[in-house]
């Protein structure tokens, strides 16, 4: 739990509130903490799992893989996307497999209050270092997916034409993703 620790500091700066999550979906005990950060220069705040990882989850392939969800929000939104992680953590738990690369994931109404997002995507966190996707420590490796809002038309675009398609408007536009209150890509 050090090494994972350091790299989120070292990633994330500094820690600004912690909370203990704990629940038993499908017979499976889970329990981690929830960290929130320091908002950076923009206002969004880093809201981290930590604990999470001691869960052995299946990937697509054949591997397996260990998982820290993270959602980059504005600082007065950070208890609310709590709330968020901790359903996709119980999903993720409950059903012993890794959301997969760009995968839009299991929709539960709006994500935020007063906004058009109402889906989450899994994906890699492009507003982080290059180097903060992946911790390859003693307990094995760790993925650090970025749970990001998006609208249903969004979410709907993502299931009918692929990731590459959403993707390529994604890399033309000059939104900010991390915005729930952002217009939509379509």
């Amino acid at each position: 739990m050090k090494e994972l620790d350091r790299h989120l500091r070292a990633h994330l700066g500094c820690l600004e509130g912690v909370r203990t999550f704990s629940g038993v979906p499908e017979g499976v005990e889970v329990e981690f903490d929830l960290l929130t950060f320091e908002p950076d220069e923009g206002g969004f705040s880093p809201v981290v799992t930590r604990g999470l990882s001691s869960h052995v989850l299946a990937m697509a392939t054949e591997r397996s893989t260990r998982i820290e969800l993270m959602m980059l929000v504005p600082a007065a939104l950070s208890e609310l996307a709590e709330s968020r992680i901790c359903d996709v953590a119980l999903d993720v738990v409950g059903s012993h497999r890794a959301p997969g690369r760009s995968q839009v994931l299991r929709r539960r109404g709006r994500v935020f209050p007063d906004s058009d997002m109402n889906a989450l995507m899994s994906v890699a966190p492009v507003y982080q270092d290059s180097d903060f996707f992946i911790l390859d420590g003693p307990a094995g490796r760790v993925l650090f997916p970025w749970l990001m809002p998006i609208t249903q038309a969004e979410a709907d675009f993502v299931l009918r034409s692929g990731i590459d398609a959403f993707e390529a408007i994604l890399e033309e536009s000059d939104l900010d993703m991390r915005d729930p209150y952002r217009g939509s890509l379509l």
